[in-house]
């Protein structure tokens, strides 16, 4: 019961936090550790919310309590790190990003605090160092959260919950998109030869040949892709210029290479959310 309680707690408390309200998860959070005192998540907010209150020592006592509750935790090293950054600790926040690139080695934001301390110290990135971030990230820290504190991954809630899901509907979308196209195109191709130079003719005949329903369909598809593509641009706050080719390509019922933008947004296009 106890451990349940604690669990809603540290819910709420990561919620305050994110909402910036952080006098209140850190009361949250020194509930969740009365009721659960070898929880290192529950240290790991109190600690975050220490760090945000200005209360640097409690900070650095409440991380290196979670970061012994767990030790195999990239989150709690990286923003451990983050705190030890933010009062000039530099050379053991370089430590801590290290360890939490070891832990978690797709981790771009414990690379890039590594890379900006080298740098600050006036060293080249030494071999300890994490590799060079991979997938086009940058290299520079992300300084719009507060010192201890680490961004959500996703904008959306509902996205991070329906996992794999999420994308395998993009992608069903996409297959169903490539579908119609093939569908119309195995109708309208055959009118070429039977209409020569008579536009209006094949016109006429396609419309006879295609039921409505099926147009109708291949619409509603339409605009389910582009409402995925804008829902998932939001949830990893990526590039707009993704709508543009849907919207323009997805239109034209002519050339139907509109179905080509979605595969090419899933495989390389998605932005990778914001580090945990």
């Amino acid at each position: 019961m106890a451990e349940e309680q604690a669990k809603q707690f540290i819910d709420q408390a990561t919620q305050s936090l994110q909402s910036g309200q952080v006098a209140q998860a850190l009361e949250l959070a020194d509930q969740a550790v009365a009721l659960s005192p070898n929880n290192a998540e529950a240290h790991l907010l109190r600690a975050i919310a220490l760090s945000q209150s200005n209360q640097p020592q409690a900070a650095t006592d409440a991380f290196r309590q979670s970061i012994t509750l767990g030790p195999d935790s990239a989150k709690a090293y990286f923003n451990f790190a983050v705190h030890l950054y933010s009062q000039g600790q530099k050379v053991e926040a370089s430590s801590m990003a290290q360890e939490a690139a070891r832990l978690e080695p797709s981790h771009a934001g414990a690379r890039d605090l590594i890379l900006r301390i080298e740098s600050e110290s006036g060293v080249a990135p030494s071999n300890a160092s994490p590799s060079a971030p991979v997938g086009g990230q940058t290299t520079t820290v992300q300084t719009a959260y507060p010192a201890g504190y680490a961004p959500p991954e996703h904008s959306l809630g509902f996205v991070p919950k329906l996992g794999g899901g999420w994308v395998g509907i993009g992608a069903v979308l996409a297959a169903l998109d490539l579908a119609f196209i093939l569908y119309f195109a195995s109708v309208i191709i055959p009118l070429f030869s039977q209409f020569k130079g008579d536009q209006a003719g094949m016109q006429a005949a396609s419309q006879h040949a295609i039921p409505q329903i099926v147009g109708l369909l291949f619409l509603g598809n339409k605009l389910g892709m582009l409402g995925w593509l804008i829902l998932d641009i939001v949830d990893r706050r990526g590039n707009w210029i993704w709508i543009a080719p849907q919207v323009l390509c997805g239109s034209c019922s002519v050339c139907g290479f509109g179905f080509i933008t979605m595969p090419i947004y899933l495989m390389a296009g998605r932005k990778k959310p914001s580090n945990p």
